[in-house]
């Protein structure tokens, strides 16, 4: 279960966007709720994508893209790990993936912006060594260096 990138029109985007759908229903108010086959491909195309799968089929998720408000720094978006997979590590090894991703690339570190009530999440990625600041949305963005 070695994460591997998505390209553009990859067989398993519907698969992927069945995951992230049963992660972000439909009316939940989350960004990644309303995505369709052509956000994915545009996601794809924007930035670095990843996936981890399990006889074929779509278990875990990752997005980026570059970062708006953090020059030099990829953005990661959409994270989805299954219920059945969760806290055995696909989030971390999907973030491993991603911080490779970026540090080919040529970008200079990773962020994440998180709702301040999200403490699971701030947690989490406090533990893979990513700090906090913000970056006047309200949310709280976390950052940490690729070198890392």
């Amino acid at each position: 279960m070695t994460p591997r990138r998505l390209g553009p029109d990859d067989p398993s985007l519907p698969a992927v966007q069945r995951l992230i759908a049963a992660a972000f229903p439909a009316g939940s108010g989350a960004p990644s709720a309303e995505l369709g086959r052509d956000d994915l491909n545009a996601m794809v195309e924007a930035g670095p994508a990843l996936v981890i799968e399990v006889e074929g089929v779509p278990k875990a998720c990752l997005f980026s893209r570059p970062s708006n408000f953090q020059p030099g720094a990829l953005y990661i978006g959409t994270l989805v790990v299954t219920p059945s997979l969760r806290g055995t590590g696909k989030a971390g090894q999907l973030i491993a993936a991603m911080t490779e991703e970026a540090r080919l690339e040529g970008f200079t570190g990773l962020v994440v912006a998180i709702d301040n009530a999200e403490e699971v999440l701030v947690a989490f990625f406090e533990n893979l060594g990513f700090r906090g600041f913000r970056d006047g949305t309200g949310c709280l963005a976390m950052s940490r260096p690729v070198s890392d």
